[in-house]
């Protein structure tokens, strides 16, 4: 029953449009692809509470702070990590309860019960702990606050600014490609009418020649 648990530990593979397999990665590079919005998996294997610590770490700099999908992309992968975590303390302390031992054997179903109960209260107390130790350490000077909310709002706007700016230009790319596709089709237009009238032109040409032979002869 245990190993059966441990062995269902890792989430399932998301949804992606790539046919790369994930694989497991270190924080350093997990934050790298938090901030290219790309999709974070954890693995049961790893150490969650150490990359937990490097996840929030990396929450608190500047460039997380004011990017909320970022954030949100690493608040939820945190989230995954404390599940899994759980989970295992969780089949750990079970199997050192002999009634729970015997539970899983004789009564499957209940156990099950039991397990998931165990599991979301220690998701619950992991979760606690985290947001206890992220509102500690967002306590400062409040004019201090303020003048971090003002660089937070330059910032958020010159983000907003470049993304428009790449939207705007990605418009027009998009303009140059379809006047482009219009004027190649007018040339290949114009070149298969050229073909054609200097096909039909030969072909009058080749009759006058036949009429003038039979003329002759």
């Amino acid at each position: 029953m245990y190993t059966e648990v441990l062995s269902l530990l890792s989430f399932p593979p998301l949804r992606c449009y790539t046919t790369e397999q994930p694989i497991p990665k270190d924080p350093a590079i997990e934050n790298t692809d938090a901030m290219n919005l790309k999709q974070l998996k954890p693995f049961a294997t790893q150490d969650h509470e150490a990359h937990i610590e490097a996840h929030m770490a990396f929450m608190k700099s500047r460039m997380v702070q004011v990017n909320p999908q970022v954030y949100a992309t690493l608040q939820a992968h945190i989230s995954e990590h404390i599940s899994l975590k759980a989970n295992q303390e969780v089949v750990e302390a079970m199997a050192q309860d002999p009634q729970l031992v015997q539970m899983s054997e004789q009564d499957p179903e209940a156990w099950t019960v039991q397990f998931n109960a165990m599991v979301a209260k220690r998701v619950g107390e992991l979760t606690n702990v985290l947001v206890q130790a992220e509102a500690g350490g967002q306590q400062q000077d409040p004019l201090v606050a303020l003048k971090s909310r003002e660089l937070d709002l330059k910032a958020m706007d010159l983000q907003r600014k470049s993304q428009e700016f790449e939207t705007e230009e990605q418009r027009k790319q998009n303009e140059i490609m379809v006047d482009t596709s219009i004027e190649q089709a007018k040339l290949d237009q114009q070149r298969m009418g050229q073909q054609e009238r200097i096909r039909v032109a030969e072909e009058k040409l080749d009759i006058a020649r036949m009429k003038e032979m039979q003329r002759r002869n």
